[in-house]
C-alpha cells in the first residue's frame, strides 16, 4: 500500500463515517492531497453524491487537472526559496532597526508565485 492509498482509505473512511457532518476539507500534506484530489474528482461526477470543498496543497499534475477538471476548489502552492528569503530578511531588519517583534507579525505576506517573483521590498 503506498502513502497515497492509505490516505484515500481514511479519506474515504472519514466521508462514510461523518459524510453528512463534513462540508469542506483541508489537505495540509502532499498524498493527502492527491488523494482527495483522484477521489473527489470520481466523486463529483456523480450528481447523487453530497459534493465537498478541498483545498490541497503542492503543484502535482492530478491535483492541477482536478482544479481544472472541477473535483477540487484549489490548492497552495509552496515557494521555498520566498520562505527562506523572508525569514532570513526579517531577521536582519529585526536585527538592524532593533524592530519590536510584535510588528514582525503585523508584516505584510504574500506575492506572486514564479521563478521570477522576489520579495523585493524587503531589505537584504
Amino acid at each position: 500500500m503506498t502513502q497515497q492509498s492509505v490516505a484515500r482509505t481514511k479519506i474515504e473512511s472519514a466521508i462514510a463515517a461523518r459524510g453528512n457532518e463534513i462540508d469542506g476539507i483541508i489537505a495540509t500534506g502532499y498524498n493527502p492531497t492527491v488523494a482527495a484530489a483522484g477521489l473527489l474528482t470520481e466523486r463529483h461526477k456523480n450528481p447523487n453524491l453530497k459534493q465537498f470543498h478541498f483545498i490541497g496543497i503542492d503543484t502535482d499534475p492530478i491535483t492541477i487537472q482536478a482544479i481544472r477538471d472541477g473535483g477540487i476548489d484549489g490548492t497552495i502552492a509552496q515557494n521555498p526559496f520566498a520562505h527562506g528569503y523572508i525569514s532570513c530578511a526579517l531577521l536582519k531588519l529585526m536585527a538592524e532597526t532593533k524592530m519590536p517583534r510584535v510588528y514582525a507579525a503585523s508584516l505584510p505576506t504574500g506575492w506572486s508565485s514564479g521563478p521570477t517573483s522576489s520579495p523585493a521590498s524587503l531589505p537584504v
